[in-house]
């Protein structure tokens, strides 16, 4: 019988965790396919993206590969970057086969990072590697944290001792210079209104947003995503995008995160050259750096405007088994 490629919907629930399990060899409960997980990420309305966002390979009534959208429109350009791609063990090429039928419906995909299997086979679906995306950190708590850390060893009292310095030093010294407000609704060249308002939906996460406004007028907005006692600066929209100015935001942001989040780290992620000369001069330590590849709709590369933010794919709601997870 000849597999079929088609939408996912509310009734393959239970099949994509099964899918899930085998392909990740779990037995413990993956928060990425909890039932309200996938009603939001794939099948709750999304005004600024109304087409179908997930697909899956079904061979003989059972379905043997997924894949989720998550959608990023630049300069007119659509673009996807794949979330919970899967296949199963014993059916070699699902994976592969289900891509085929996804390349041909975009202007670009693109992916940041990921786990090594999806790492290996990118470059045979035709993505190129066009830079790096990297992720730095600050803890906020540090004494909260470590109680709550997921590394139970002899380096938890180095650690506390580190974490304790990277808090207090620099100290966050730009309250006078810029200063965070709470705002209900959030629009960005770059996301609409109607993205700020699908990511608030999302299970698990408390999602923020901020607008930036220093002595000379506005400077821009970011939001925060509170997951698990860590605070995910979602992104940062900068109208003048300097090294200033972002260490500006990410200052507010740190500041911002003290004030109304829970949270014991906070984290970003960014690819500029402004932000990546920012972020020591705001605190953050760099704790990660992820490949950044794309492909074309003719199988070309691709350089979108984009700094690769945490809500550039899941990496801004994204959780672990094991959580909270921090990175410092």
């Amino acid at each position: 019988m000849t597999p079929t490629f088609r939408p996912t919907t509310p009734d393959d629930v239970l099949q994509l965790q099964i899918l899930a399990a085998s392909a990740f060899e779990s037995s413990a409960p993956l928060p990425f396919v909890d039932r309200a997980m996938l009603q939001w990420k794939f099948w709750s309305p999304r005004p600024d993206f109304d087409q179908p966002r997930s697909y899956v390979i079904e061979s003989q009534g059972r379905i043997v590969a997924h894949a989720g959208l998550w959608p990023v429109n630049v300069d007119q350009r659509h673009g996807v970057h794949l979330i919970d791609w899967m296949a199963a063990p014993d059916e070699p090429g699902a994976g592969v086969f289900l891509h085929q039928h996804l390349a041909e419906q975009f202007d670009f995909q693109m992916s940041i990072g990921g786990a090594q299997m999806a790492l290996d086979i990118l470059p045979a679906l035709g993505f190129t590697p066009i830079g790096n995306a990297y992720s730095w950190a600050r803890p906020l708590r540090p004494l909260r944290q470590i109680v709550h850390h997921q590394q139970r060893n002899w380096r938890l009292a180095p650690r506390l001792a580190r974490n304790l310095w990277w808090s207090l030093s620099p100290h966050r010294s730009s309250a006078d210079r810029c200063a965070a407000t709470l705002v209900e609704r959030c629009s960005t060249p770059e996301r609409g209104a109607a993205f700020f308002d699908y990511l608030r939906g999302c299970p698990g996460t408390r999602v923020l947003t901020f607008a930036i406004a220093g002595a000379a007028g506005p400077i821009g907005e970011f939001a925060l995503a509170e997951v698990a006692l860590q605070a995910r600066i979602a992104g940062v929209w900068l109208r003048q995008p300097t090294a200033d100015n972002w260490m500006l935001a990410l200052d507010c942001a740190q500041r911002a995160a003290l004030a109304h989040t829970d949270a014991c780290e906070i984290v970003f992620r960014a690819a500029s050259d402004a932000s990546c000369a920012a972020a020591p001069r705001a605190g953050m330590h760099r704790v990660a750096t992820e490949q950044v590849c794309t492909r074309g709709r003719d199988g070309a590369a691709v350089h979108p405007a984009l700094d690769y933010q945490l809500c550039d794919n899941d990496a801004a709601f994204l959780t672990s088994y094991r959580s909270p997870r921090f990175a410092t």
